[in-house]
Formats: structure tokens, C-alpha cells, sequence
């Protein structure tokens, strides 16, 4: 958390007391909307990794349908084609 107080005290000494009262209550609302927003994104991000785990395990589904689909034909092909 940001400390508008303390703020406040170190721009007190070189500048009008209500200019640094503003300046310190801006930079409290800044600080506030930033965390807001970095919150937001972080929330996005983690709804994009969900998606991307779903679609991986999705995609490991059908990767591993072929390679047990292409041993079969091959079983079949080869299979049948062996001479001894």
C-alpha cells in the first residue's frame, strides 16, 4: 500500500502544504487504479491459462487417438504382409 502521509510530510518541505495534499492524494489514486488494473490483467491471464490447459489436454486426447489408430493400420498392414 502506498503511504500518502509520509508522502505528504517529504513534499511538505519543499512545496505549499495543499499543493503536496493533492499531489499525495493523486498519487494514492494512481496508485489505486494501477493495482486495479494490474488485478484485472492478472485475472485475464489466469482465465487464458485455463483455456490453454484445456486445449492442451483436449489436443493431448487426440494425439494419442492417432498413435493408437496409425499402430493399428500398421498391425494391419504389416501384419499381413510378413513372409517367413
Amino acid at each position: 500500500m502506498i503511504d500518502t502521509l509520509a508522502i505528504f510530510n517529504e513534499l511538505s518541505k519543499t512545496l505549499d502544504p495543499a499543493a503536496a495534499r493533492k499531489i499525495a492524494e493523486l498519487m494514492g489514486e494512481i496508485y489505486k487504479d494501477v493495482i486495479g488494473r494490474i488485478g484485472e490483467t492478472v485475472k485475464e491471464l489466469a482465465e487464458a491459462q485455463e483455456k490453454t490447459e484445456q486445449r492442451l489436454e483436449r489436443l493431448e486426447t487426440v494425439v494419442q487417438r492417432l498413435s493408437e489408430a496409425q499402430e493399428k493400420t500398421e498391425k494391419r498392414v504389416f501384419g499381413c504382409c510378413l513372409i517367413f
